[in-house]
């Protein structure tokens, strides 16, 4: 089980934060969905619980995609929509609507390959799900996409959330839901069931579920709470099997992921004992490539010829200095000179299994170039570049001292080590960097900043070719939340979208106990100032944050962390103050 957190930041009026994976290759192509690039043109035959790939094929991120979903049923409100895609190919985001409001009920910003959504509706309706990009690139990559309705009710059996109010009205062979409906796992649940008959001493508790809406254990007490069985497995459905010492009182507790997901059950007694493990199996690839990594599948076999996956139950083991193995069964390969071999072990109840696999040596070759290191210089400042090569298998390596460095202005020098130095300029000067390694070039353009000068919002809104009915403070002429007093205060064009990664970034320090907001102020920006806020909830009040310290500055630029401790639960935003009076 995993600890999840989940930090949400608001700024201006109000951009959320929310804890937004993908699939293969950019393709070429637009997808089957088309067109659907508007909330009225949303693709709506996307059924409950199929990822896009089993409908009818993969989504392609050329522009904004919508899709439509309706909440019928009043009983199951709750959205869960899953996304799949490879950030290196670009990162996809995505967002949830109603038809009445323009604004997102909620968003997924973060750059990851695999992201969920989960919000709670307060009634039945259309709603629509946008997939783009924060920063409005297309890059044309993949993705994969589902959305599912999950019960958002409490279930007729509680409360049974602890051994003591256990639920005693279930009979046996009898399955739960013929009782008083499914139960719902938002909590532990606890039932009891009653063994009377001493020659029927086996007791086999049945739990039928989906392991897609969230993953659910079964665990065996007695009346005394001790732990007798928990066969737990990461698969649809759980089974316990279990030969209890004497009849009386035992305990079933459902248990886990707490996803609010739909589930059955039935007890049953039998005589005789159940079926024992007679040998366990390792499944998987043969061979491995190096600086990679394969699964591996442990399979248990039982002498009435059924099987069963018991991988994340397994204890896995290896024999090599050039892989390690993880607890599910992933093995991660290391470079190698030339193909070596390793023995993959396995061990679950008592039995012992080995197989065989070899690291293949791959021969790699430089594939391409890349230059890291600062956008902007400060006129007179100076930057170091870095030079990576990136090569067939995957790996990568600093060529910074190996390659040849240029320039195309007579405005910067850069030496052969990639320390780049600016000449003092009146104007901003646009600066192309370029290395070469072995047959290969790599290019960045770097913009060298003129020296700050104070300038009033006035004459910088008549810098951002903003319309005549767009000049004041709480104006968005670029229609992506932030108004124009805050762009102004963060050195932001008016004009251009911008996402809330241009204003801060978050920061967590579970060493301090606290989280925080990073945040920049333009020193030029002389009639506004920022200020960050924090509640308790979204209705308010907002309170200014107490712990506000500078943390750094440039010649453009002063930057200050805004901190909170993180038993502090709630949201945090930035304000645009006019220092002429009023909050934007």
């Amino acid at each position: 089980m995993t600890m999840k957190w989940r930090i949400n930041i608001f700024l201006s009026c109000i951009i959320c934060f929310a804890v937004s994976a993908v699939h293969g290759a950019k393709p070429l192509s637009d997808d089957a969905y088309e067109p659907n690039n508007t909330l009225n043109e949303a693709y709506a035959n996307l059924p409950s619980g199929i990822w896009l790939s089993e409908h009818d094929g993969l989504g392609i991120h050329n522009d904004d995609d919508w899709y439509l979903v309706e909440l019928a049923d009043s009983d199951k409100l709750r959205i869960l929509v899953e996304c799949k895609h490879t950030v290196a190919d670009g990162d996809i985001d995505f967002e949830i609507y109603d038809s009445y409001n323009s604004e997102p009920l909620q968003q997924v910003w973060t750059a990851k390959d695999y992201e969920t959504l989960d919000y709670t509706a307060s009634q039945t309706g259309i709603y629509y799900i946008k997939v783009l990009s924060r920063d409005g690139t297309a890059d044309g990559n993949s993705y994969d996409l589902r959305w599912k309705s999950l019960p958002t009710v409490d279930d007729a059996y509680e409360p049974n959330d602890t051994l003591a109010e256990a639920f005693t009205g279930l009979t046996e062979g009898i399955w739960l839901s013929s009782v008083n409906g499914s139960g719902f796992q938002r909590d532990d649940d606890w039932y009891r069931v009653q063994l009377s008959d001493p020659e029927k001493l086996r007791l086999v508790v049945d739990c039928t579920f989906l392991q897609s809406e969230g993953d659910i254990d079964l665990v065996l007490y007695d009346a005394n709470e001790i732990q007798l069985d928990y066969p737990w497995s990461s698969t649809d459905n759980e089974q316990i099997d279990y030969i209890v010492p004497a009849i009386g009182y035992y305990y079933v507790k459902i248990c886990f992921g707490n996803a609010g997901n739909a589930y059955d059950l039935r007890w049953t007694t039998l005589a005789g004992t159940p079926p024992s493990l007679t040998h366990i199996t390792i499944d998987g690839p043969d061979s491995v490539n190096e600086n990679s990594t394969a699964a591996y599948i442990c399979t248990a076999h039982y002498s009435d010829n059924s099987s069963q996956n018991v991988t994340t139950s397994t204890q896995w083991g290896e024999n090599s200095s050039y892989t390690t193995i993880s607890s599910g069964g992933i093995l991660t390969t290391l470079s190698v000179l030339i193909d070596q071999t390793v023995t993959v072990s396995a061990s679950f109840g008592g039995m012992n299994a080995a197989k065989s696999v070899t690291i293949t040596d791959v021969q790699s070759v430089l594939s391409d170039l890349t230059i890291s290191g600062s956008d902007e210089i400060i006129s007179g400042g100076s930057a170091q570049y870095v030079c990576t090569a990136h090569y067939s298998d995957g790996t990568s390596t600093d060529v910074t001292d190996q390659s040849s460095w240029s320039e195309n202005s007579s405005a910067a020098a850069i030496t052969g080590d990639g320390y780049l130095t600016a000449s003092e300029v009146t104007s901003d000067t646009l600066v192309t960097v370029t290395a070469s390694f072995s047959g290969l070039t790599a290019e960045k353009d770097v913009i060298i900043r003129s020296a700050v000068e104070s300038v009033a919002y006035f004459d910088w809104v008549l810098g951002q070719n903003i319309t005549d009915f767009m000049y004041a403070h709480e104006d968005q002429p670029a229609g992506d939340g932030i108004p124009n007093l805050l762009k102004y205060a963060c050195q932001l064009p008016a004009m251009e979208y911008c996402s809330t990664t241009n204003l801060m970034t978050v920061v967590i320090d579970r060493s301090s106990g606290s989280y925080a907001i990073r945040y920049r102020i333009w020193k030029s920006a002389v009639e506004a100032e920022i200020v960050p806020l924090f509640a308790f909830s979204l209705e308010g009040p907002w309170y200014p944050v107490e712990i506000s310290t500078k943390i750094g500055e440039d010649d453009a630029m002063e930057y200050r962390q805004a901190t909170i401790p993180l038993m502090d639960k709630g949201f945090m935003r930035l304000q645009a103050v006019s220092v002429g009076g009023g909050v934007m």
